[in-house]
């Protein structure tokens, strides 16, 4: 019999030394953000551990997008979801999420280009004619072809082609224990920005695509350098709302979000209802200024940490104002599966 992945998951103990668990496919439940330094905490290995439980039992059901370097042991898994989506008209009036749909849609293609503008290093309004769409018919996308299409720059046109191809396949890889993920494209700061836009947007026309409800949890690793104060305020902008359509994805379709971050920015702007905060190092805040550490009030936290204990972290539910300290370990990372009995019989 196939096991369900719609139970709530362990993720560690609380102060009492009882079971934490997380309702995470429930649409109530959804939102999850994970702070920490990705050597001083154990961030990384509770992504990790959670990612691996779900892709056991359902492999379409992990989504991942990574700074990591690429596994050699991963198979490609093209999505063509981009042009899918843009080969539609703007949806009619009477649709509910209409405006969200083309707002969306605006956005991916528009900062495509702002990007591939700076990539280039030349100014967006050089890169092609002013132009527009017809939404009644298309998506911006058939707008922007238009206008690269009259451009006398050979070489420029057939850059710029090459670069909306690219977009029939974005790459994602399936991993033996990870689910699907799609690996950023190092090669320079606004590449690597390129590669999260496309990355983002890819999923998005995916969940756009999908007729078949599927439950998902999609993983996201945004590099911490484009959520700093000194990143580059366009790259920042284009990262923080890509960042919030994907968070939005929890409400809209069935698909958990976990933001797996080193930095808080956007956090707090994103409504997340669960926050895990471990400890970090050369963050955008400090945790360790007394101001903060008055600000936070769990001096128990800070008094395992200064002896050692980096698998401490600070649970939040923002919803019920509920916070403990919370114990994590990688081997306890279970799923609750006589959950429906309200009791959870332990193994011996």
């Amino acid at each position: 019999m196939k096991l369900s992945i719609e139970k709530p998951i362990i993720i560690g103990k609380n102060h009492n030394q009882a079971e934490m668990a997380w309702a995470w496919w429930h649409e109530h439940h959804a939102r999850l953000a994970i702070v920490g330094d990705s050597q001083l905490s154990p961030r990384k290995e509770m992504i990790k551990s959670i990612a691996g439980l779900i892709h056991g039992r359902d492999s379409n059901a992990v989504f991942w997008i990574t700074d990591d370097p690429k596994s050699s042991l991963s198979e490609v898994y093209p999505i063509q979801s981009i042009p899918w989506v843009e080969q539609f008209p703007d949806p009619p009036k009477e649709i509910v999420d209409r405006d969200i749909f083309i707002a969306n849609r605006k956005f991916f293609s528009s900062s495509f280009f702002s990007l591939l503008a700076q990539k280039k290093g030349i100014l967006r309004k050089d890169l092609f004619p002013p132009t527009s769409y017809q939404g009644h018919i298309e998506g911006p996308m058939g707008g922007y072809i238009r206008a690269i299409q009259t451009l006398e720059d050979e070489d420029k046109k057939t850059w710029l082609m090459n670069e909306i191809m690219d977009l029939e396949n974005v790459y994602w890889y399936k991993t033996k224990d990870g689910g699907r993920k799609f690996y950023l494209n190092s090669e320079g700061e606004y590449q690597k920005a390129l590669s999260f836009l496309v990355a983002a947007w890819s999923f998005w026309a995916y969940t756009c695509e999908l007729e078949e409800a599927q439950q998902m949890l999609l993983i996201i690793e945004p590099p911490k350098e484009f959520l700093m104060a000194h990143t580059d305020p366009m790259i920042q902008e284009i990262i923080v709302e890509a960042l919030r359509i994907l968070n939005n994805l929890s409400v809209t379709t069935t698909t958990t979000v976990i933001l797996s971050s080193e930095t808080f920015n956007p956090i707090p702007f994103h409504n997340y209802r669960y926050r895990v905060i471990f400890q970090t190092k050369d963050s955008d805040i400090d945790l360790s200024t007394p101001e903060n550490k008055k600000a936070i009030q769990m001096p128990s936290l800070y008094n395992a940490w200064e002896m050692g204990n980096d698998d401490k972290g600070l649970w939040e539910d923002n919803h019920t104002g509920e916070r403990f300290v919370l114990s994590f370990s990688g081997e306890d990372v279970s799923f609750w599966d006589d959950y429906e009995d309200g009791i959870r019989q332990d193994q011996e």
